[in-house]
């Protein structure tokens, strides 16, 4: 089997979160002045247009025959399902909300009558996660229709759109990227003398989950065993004959060994023969694999399985664009769950891989002449006011004793072995941020957690400088052939759909009200947050897929932040922030990196603990106008800023490898 030409990540990310532009549509003009919510569809969605897509998709796989908007109160759970209606004979839609309020909207077209009931049938109320199982309830409302309805395919929005309502007002989502949920296979024969009666599809997807992609159902009816397709097309070696009828199956992710990957049997015979009927199976393998691993099958793509011969039947498979208005497909399509082996293999070659110190260090002893420490850290997570004041420590404090240099003497043992402060660098692997020392950055300073913050779904470049130079400050070059030193690649954010609440109370601490994290039953007050997803450095050996959550301790006492890494095969070629967000399979246990920083606050001018609902990571790096940087997360953002040298922080180191001891 030989696979080429066949993956790319689809285009249109900045048409899905951004409003239209007034020259592109008008929509008072065009609905008079009735208040609504209004939109156009693009993607699977899309009318026949000029394009250079590699197969156009045909009338009934892009028509829609009906649209419902399923909206969610970002506070008080789901509202209501809504039908949407046609502007004339265009792409653009309105639906009437009768609630001024703030939702997150998902849009699903062509469902049938039984989805259409369980989709308005949601309690009102409903979150959208159980905040026991963590479970969407959309992840229970399974779409039983048939995949291959033509005329009648099942698309939903990519992402979850989020509009503020008033309802004496028209709003604009602007332009929203649909998706099939189906996906299409094709036939090509090339085999000279070779004529193909039948395919026979086994473990043909027949259900789907609406709105939690890559995740597979192991229940058997959920599967077609052996379903047939007549087909009779006889090969033309230059150009192929292609087989004019379509299979179409729902995403099939099912992992090695598992009995429900999928197969598709040829049937055929050669020369003038037709009595003597051969067969060859036709098995979805990841064409980067040396170990046979399954390729998925992904919703909206198309595999065209392209019959060659030379000695004997053989065959390419392709995986194209099935859009009436995306650019041609490139990379392999590549699987997200990797065997475990595998996958650790990927995240050890991460540069963040065993970098960071387990929490905060306990003890440490100074420098290379092994001064021990006149003062306890904490390796555990606690309320912030709880840490002692001791356990901070400034810039100052540091470097008083040799610990804020570039050199072996500012090495921080732990067990005999040496650690350092992270670099400005080694902490921008944690999340990315604007460079404090670039006046030309243009990395957004923070990562989005709360409602009403800009996601980053345009890809942008990040550059990130590990070394320190001999003033302390990040070490800029123009050379990234070495990543141990620096590299680059694009990143893209998006929210989760998962909806969580992060809980506070005010609290005297010397002296002061403050808020701090506790829990629940404890709170004051409670913000609605969600996970971010991320996929960071695309195009680089460090590409990873990234989430980050605030994270309620066990024993509901205190919070921190999980910021969870997980290397991707190919560089991040052919794998989008829509597969990994809130896919549940993606994120097992086991799979990833994980680097838990307390919310512990930091030491005021007073002396006092301050900023409670913050976790902070004090940097052995400097900025251009000799001021600290500094690593702060908090439940809306994350960044690095700088301060004096006397703002007081809990350390946490990085491991000294072996080569820069050396040096």
């Amino acid at each position: 089997m030989k696979i080429r030409n066949i993956f790319s990540a689809l285009l249109g990310f900045s048409l899905m979160f951004s409003a239209c532009n007034s020259e592109d549509v008008d929509f008072a003009t065009t609905t008079g002045n009735t208040p609504g919510v209004h939109l156009r569809l693009t993607g699977a969605a899309a009318g026949k247009v000029s394009s250079r897509a590699t197969v156009e998709a045909t009338d009934g796989e892009r028509t829609v025959n009906s649209l419902l908007a399923v909206l969610f109160d970002t506070h008080e759970g789901f509202y209501k399902t809504v039908p949407a209606t046609r502007i004339g004979d265009t792409d653009e839609y309105t639906f009437i909300v009768e609630k001024d309020a703030t939702y997150d909207i998902w849009l699903v077209a062509n469902a049938s009558d039984e989805l259409k009931t369980a989709l308005e049938n949601i309690p009102a109320g409903t979150p959208f996660e159980d905040s026991e199982t963590g479970e969407s309830c959309l992840n229970t409302i399974i779409a039983d229709q048939a995949p291959d309805a033509d005329g009648n395919f099942l698309m939903v929005s990519k992402y979850s759109e989020k509009i503020t309502t008033r309802i004496t007002e028209n709003q604009s989502i602007g332009d929203v990227h649909m998706i099939r949920l189906a996906a299409r296979f094709d036939l090509l024969n090339k085999a000279e003398n070779v004529t193909v009666t039948s395919i026979t599809f086994d473990n043909r997807t027949i259900k789907s989950a609406v709105l939690t992609p890559n995740t597979m159902s192991t229940a058997s009816e959920w599967y077609e065993k052996n379903k047939e397709y007549q087909v009779n097309v006889t090969g033309e070696p230059e150009n192929g004959n292609e087989w004019n009828g379509h299979i179409y199956t729902y995403e099939n992710h099912s992992s090695e060994g598992s009995v429900m990957i999928p197969e598709l049997t040829i049937s055929y015979y050669e020369g003038e023969n037709s009595t003597d009927i051969k067969t060859h199976v036709v098995k979805l393998i990841d064409p980067n694999s040396t170990s046979g691993t399954t390729m998925p099958v992904k919703r909206n793509n198309l595999y065209r399985i392209v019959l060659t011969k030379a000695t004997k039947l053989d065959f390419d498979l392709q995986v194209l664009d099935w859009n009436a208005e995306e650019a041609e497909i490139e990379h392999p399509d590549v699987p997200l769950n990797l065997p475990k082996d595998v996958q650790d293999s990927l995240n050890r070659q991460l540069l963040v891989y065993d970098l960071f110190t387990e929490n905060n260090v306990k003890s440490i002893t100074y420098g290379a002449d092994g001064n021990p420490a006149t003062a306890t850290l904490y390796d555990e997570f606690l309320p912030a006011y709880e840490y002692p004041v001791e356990s901070y420590y400034s810039w100052n404090d540091l470097n008083s004793k040799g610990l804020c240099g570039n050199s072996a003497s500012s090495y921080i043992y732990i067990e005999g072995e040496p650690y350092q402060l992270p670099t400005y660098g080694q902490a921008l692997l944690l999340s990315p941020f604007r460079d404090p020392a670039r006046d030309d950055a243009k990395l957004p300073r923070e990562y989005v957690s709360y409602d009403g913050y800009p996601q980053s779904t345009e890809p942008f470049e990040e550059i990130v400088y590990l070394k320190n130079n001999e003033n302390s400050c990040p070490l800029i070059i123009e050379d990234f052939s070495d990543e141990s030193i620096a590299f680059k690649g694009q990143t893209q954010l998006c929210h989760g759909r998962t909806n969580y609440y992060a809980c506070y109370r005010d609290s005297t601490v010397n002296g002061e009200i403050v808020k701090i994290a506790c829990s629940q039953e404890e709170s004051t007050g409670k913000n609605l947050i969600r996970p971010v997803y991320g996929i960071r450095f695309k195009g680089s050996n460090q590409c990873a897929a990234y989430k980050w959550m605030t994270v309620l301790t066990d024993d509901q006492r205190a919070y921190y932040v999980s910021i969870k890494i997980k290397a991707l095969p190919n560089k991040g070629e052919g794998i989008e922030l829509y597969d990994i967000a809130d896919n549940v399979s993606f994120w097992k246990d086991g799979t990833y990196i994980e680097v838990k920083s307390p919310i512990s606050g930091d030491i005021s001018a007073k002396g006092n603990v301050v900023n409670m609902l913050n976790s902070y990571l004090l940097i052995n790096s400097l900025n251009e106008n000799n001021r600290v940087l500094y690593w702060a997360s908090s439940y809306a953002q994350s960044s690095i800023a700088n301060t004096t040298k006397t703002t007081g922080f809990p350390i946490r180191l990085v491991k000294v490898k072996a080569s820069e001891k050396e040096e």
